[in-house]
This record gives structure tokens, sequence and C-alpha cells, in this order.
């Protein structure tokens, strides 16, 4: 009896004992277990961060769709833009009164004229001094304004003003028939002027010019047309600086004004003058005047001007003129290339072609 309960068990301890084969087989069961709650976690991870990213899809492509904010229309002046955003000139517009046709006071400001005209009170040919000034558009202490596609003119004492403007771009105008300035800059930083054409700048009583800039650093004027303006030879000018530095003139035409054709004046430093044409103006071609040192004057063809087709004052030092072809000047009184400095003083002119010099260092 006490044998055959030993035998049952001794039977019963080997069915509770797996043995190595047995523990093996357990632990595979135990293995694929968590194995497949592993695969299912992961799987619900991913299900999760797939919605995630699907939400934010349906989100961005909901922010792509939304239309774009409606432009606001101008449709007659004085209109002043105080906030940010898209506007268009709807119609040509007509500004009877002096001051402003369209005043900026805002950053972030985009004016399409959309072709159309402005149009000023000022009647160019009778005196004027003393009179409110009329301006086309005029642009305040403000950046990223961007102006295009209109004509600005006649009639404006000043076609476009940038008053203390930086960061800002104005493309295709035309500044047209205007009194006194076809664009002028007044204390403006880091503005860009391009593809524009400005003519017939012109007025009986006082000085005029296509482009002023007054105490305006680093400003570019590239492939524009500085046209036709002025009402005195060696007076008026297609395109002057006063105390302005570090300015492009660049690839530009300015031919046939009654005027000078280029000026940098009172201390206007650092600029470069690069690549433009400057013909049959009726004053100098390029000039520097006293005090105007450490500017470039590199690349320019220069033709046909009644006074020195390239000429630095006494008192221009430092400037650095290359490259130039200037032939054809002095039509009325000057030379191709003029230094008033005693042995050119610290200029350098280096490679250019002129027919006549007024000295042995111009070359």
């Amino acid at each position: 009896m006490r044998e055959e309960v030993r035998e049952d068990h001794a039977q019963h301890s080997l069915s509770f004992n797996p043995g190595k084969q047995g523990m093996e087989s357990v632990m595979k069961r135990l293995t694929r277990s968590e194995t497949t709650k592993e695969t299912k976690m992961i799987s619900r991870v991913h299900r999760m961060f797939g919605s995630m990213a699907l939400f934010a899809g349906l989100a961005l492509s909901l922010l792509a769709v939304q239309p774009a904010a409606a432009a606001t229309d101008i449709n007659s002046c004085p209109f002043v833009i105080a906030t940010p955003g898209q506007y268009r000139v709807a119609n040509d517009l007509v500004s009877a009164l002096p001051g402003a046709c369209i005043t900026i006071q805002a950053n972030d400001v985009h004016l399409n004229l959309r072709g159309h005209t402005i149009t000023g009170p000022t009647n160019c040919q009778t005196p004027f001094i003393g009179v409110v000034p009329s301006t086309g558009i005029v642009v305040g202490a403000v950046s990223n304004v961007h102006i295009n596609n209109g004509t600005v003119g006649g009639g404006f004492q000043e076609g476009i003003r940038l008053n203390g403007t930086m960061d800002s771009h104005v493309n295709d105008m035309l500044v047209t028939q205007n009194c006194l300035f076809g664009i002028r800059l007044v204390g403006a930083m880091h503005n860009s002027f391009h593809a524009i054409t400005v003519e017939l700048t012109a007025n009986p009583p006082v000085h005029c010019a296509g482009y002023r800039l007054d105490s305006s650093n680093g400003n570019v004027i590239t492939s524009n047309k500085v046209l036709r303006g002025g009402e005195a030879a060696f007076d008026d000018t297609g395109i002057e600086l006063f105390t302005s530095n570090s300015n492009t003139i660049q690839s530009t035409e300015v031919s046939d004004n009654i005027a000078d054709g280029i000026q940098l004046l009172a201390n206007s430093d650092s600029n470069v003058v690069r690549s433009n044409t400057v013909t049959n103006n009726q004053g100098h071609g390029i000039q520097a005047g006293p005090s105007s040192d450490r500017n470039l004057i590199q690349a320019n063809k220069v033709t046909g001007s009644s006074g020195s087709g390239i000429y630095l004052q006494l008192g221009a030092t430092f400037n650095t003129v290359e490259a130039n072809t200037a032939l054809g000047n002095g039509v009325v009184l000057g030379f191709d290339g003029q230094d008033d400095n005693p042995a050119c003083d610290n200029n350098d002119w280096d490679s250019n072609n002129f027919g006549t010099t007024n000295q042995p260092c111009v070359q």
C-alpha cells in the first residue's frame, strides 16, 4: 500500500515538473504573450500619432484655403492709410487741394495704383513760393511699404516723398511733370527704387530735380530713367544727393535734362555710381562737390554733356573713378574728365576712356 502511494506521488510530482524542454515551452509562450502585448501597444501609439498628424494636416489645409484679405479701394483723395494691409487705387484720382493725395502712416502697406494716374493741383509755370506744398504720395516714418504700377503727376510740387521711411520699395512707376522734385527722400534709409521713369520735372522760378536725397542713406536706385527735366543748365539736376551716404545709383539712364546729370554734394560720402548711361545733359554729366569723399564712380558711359563728363570739384577727395567711358563732353565748357584738386589729391583715376582731361592724373 505504501509502495502504491509512493508511486502515485512520484507520478504526480512528475506531472508538475516540466523539465528542461517544458520550461523552454513555457518561456516561449510567455515571450509570445509579451510580444503580442508590445505589438498592440505600438499599434495604439501609431494610431494615436497618425490621428494627430491627420488633424494637423487638416488644420493646415483649412488655413491654406482661407481667402486673402480683400484690398481696400481708394476712390478719391485726400486718403490716409493708417493700418497695415493691401490698398488699391480704383480709378484715376485728381487732387484739387494742397497737401498730399495719399498719405501712408502705417507699416506693412502694399499700395497698387493698378495703372491709374494721380494728378495734382499745382501749375508749375507760375510762382508758388509760400503756397502749401502739394504731393502725390507721402510716406511717413514707417517701414515695409510697397508702391507700384501707376502714374503720379503732373501738377504736384513733389511727386512721391519719403520722410524717415525705411526698408520700403517703389517699383514700376511713371512720375511726370511735377514742379520741384519727382521723388524726394528726407531722412529715408535703405529703400529701393526700381524700374521708374521720372521725367519733365521743371518750373521756371526755382531749383528742381528728378530725384533729391537729403540726409538719406543706404538707398538703391536701379534701372530708372530720369529724363528731360530742369529749366536752368548747371543748376537743375537729374539726380542729386545732399549729405547722403552709402547710396547706390546703378543701371540708370539720366539723359536730355536741362541740368546736370548726377550730383554728389554737401558731404555725400561712400556712394556708388555704377553702370549708368548719362547723355546729352546741359550741365555736367556726373560730379562730386566739395567734401564729398570716398565715392565710387565706375563703368558709366557719359556723352554729350555741356559741361564736363565726370567732374571732381576742389575739395572732393579719396574718390575712385574707374573703367568709365566719357567722350564728346565739354560741349560748352569742360572736359571728358576733370579734377580740380592739385595733382588729383587723393582721388584715384584708373582705366578710364577719356578724350580730353584737365591734368595728367586724370586717366
